[in-house]
């Protein structure tokens, strides 16, 4: 069914909110208020960590309307997920079907991802955005849900609304990367301590690597790694070092 959108209206409140927002998570905030004005109440968005994607990669994904529980075995899945590779290689919005309607030609860890991500958010309905730049890492924005059954059916309102979500995921990745040095994934930035675990984890060393180095416990090391995952919102210490580069939080300089 479609839905009267008003876009100018949408995209200018978005623009204004994203302006005025001070961390990842009230620029995500912004795109689900928008999204939902569109028929979208949940939705997921990511990005490589580097210029090129390469499968078995981890990349951090911000969400919004999914259960907490969706990213529990993510770190192992995520890996192999392939939206994520066929949005790398395709400029244009595709329906998730498409993906899965060749998996006779994806690996395994491919289809288990697939199936983990079915489970894990309740539908394989859904349609990815991708989000390409000349110059910077690839990026994606997923629109989960039975509104994007309709909106693949050709309805002229339908093709409008994916056409204004195109331009507000990339206007929020241009957002989030040219600010990637001032916005935050909470409130609070990473204490010095907490940054230069960030840093050492990055660089390869383990959690008694860095007690060692830091001349701190193993203990008061979890506590900081931990204190990190729930500030960046991600579901281990590997999605927390790509996400933590993406937004300026530690430089590439500093873990070569």
């Amino acid at each position: 069914m479609s839905i009267a959108i008003e876009p100018l209206t949408i995209a200018s409140r978005f623009l204004s909110e994203i302006d005025r927002a001070d961390t990842a998570a009230g620029c995500l905030d912004a795109l689900h208020r928008a999204a939902e004005e569109l028929g979208w109440s949940r939705f997921g968005y990511g990005w490589a960590p580097a210029l090129r994607f390469r499968p078995g990669e981890a990349y951090p994904v911000m969400t919004r309307g999914l259960p907490a529980s969706w990213k529990r075995d993510w770190g192992k899945h995520g890996r192999h997920d392939p939206y994520m590779e066929h949005a790398c290689s395709s400029p244009l919005p595709f329906a998730w079907s498409q993906v899965i309607e060749k998996a006779g030609s994806l690996s395994e860890k491919q289809r288990d991802c697939i199936s983990y991500v079915n489970d894990a958010i309740g539908t394989s309905v859904a349609l990815t955005i991708p989000v390409h730049v000349s110059g910077r890492r690839p990026a994606f924005l997923s629109l989960i849900g039975e509104r994007c059954l309709s909106s693949l059916e050709g309805d002229v309102q339908d093709e409008q609304a994916i056409a204004l979500m195109r331009l507000l995921a990339q206007s929020l990745d241009n957002h989030l990367f040219g600010k990637a040095g001032t916005l935050t994934c909470d409130d609070n930035r990473l204490s010095n301590r907490e940054r230069e675990c960030m840093v050492w984890t990055a660089r390869g060393k383990t959690v008694d690597d860095i007690a060692t180095i830091l001349d701190i416990s193993t203990d008061t090391v979890r506590v900081y790694m931990k204190r990190i995952i729930g500030k960046l919102q991600v579901s281990n210490k590997t999605h927390a070092v790509a996400k933590a580069l993406a937004l300026g939080l530690i430089e590439p300089g500093e873990v070569s």
